[in-house]
């Protein structure tokens, strides 16, 4: 009910501090309205590449899957050359995606392929390259009994029994398994 003056509305602290910031706003609008929009840049420029790695990603999966199809039909043929036609998409899979975990998983797959083809040295290097890339990965035992298999094909029967005992020992390996 009480009415201010001219001169108290004058000296109002909050009216000059809001006319001080107005004013340093009105000085600095261009820096401010580029500094926006360089946020705004990077905001999107983020979602673009979160975007793109998701696409990538769906598309190796999808090569992938395909390779494991090739296998599929391979392994209910049984006929050794029908495992090179898996082994031919496994290496398109890790040509195109090797630094992905597809394009590791690709790199057991032309293992696989190639021991069942009767191609063991090859397979065996293979499954080494596979645990030297993901020691610990997905594959890391059956790759370690994949050497191991292919030592005995090879007629390295020492080697493969000292790699099975040590794989039977395996957190991984249960009873039935390591017995």
């Amino acid at each position: 009910a009480r009415r201010l003056s001219k001169r108290q509305l004058k000296d109002d602290k909050f009216v000059d501090i809001v006319l001080l910031y107005g004013e340093k706003l009105r000085e600095h609008q261009r820096l401010i309205l580029g500094g926006l929009l360089a946020l705004l840049v990077l905001v999107l420029a983020l979602g673009w590449g979160r975007r793109a790695l998701e696409s990538g990603s769906t598309e190796a999966q999808q090569a992938y899957s395909a390779a494991l199809k090739e296998l599929e039909s391979a392994m209910r043929v049984d006929d050794p050359k029908a495992y090179l036609v898996a082994q031919q998409s496994f290496e398109a899979v890790r040509a195109s995606y090797g630094r992905k975990d597809v394009g590791r998983w690709a790199t057991y797959g032309i293992g696989y392929c190639k021991a069942q083809a009767g191609d063991y040295q090859g397979a065996e290097a293979e499954f080494r390259a596979y645990l030297e890339a993901q020691p610990k990965g997905e594959f890391a035992l059956a790759a370690r009994l994949g050497i191991a298999s292919c030592n005995g094909s090879l007629g390295r029967v020492k080697p493969q029994a000292d790699m099975l005992v040590e794989a039977a020992g395996n957190k991984d390996v249960d009873v039935a398994q390591a017995d």
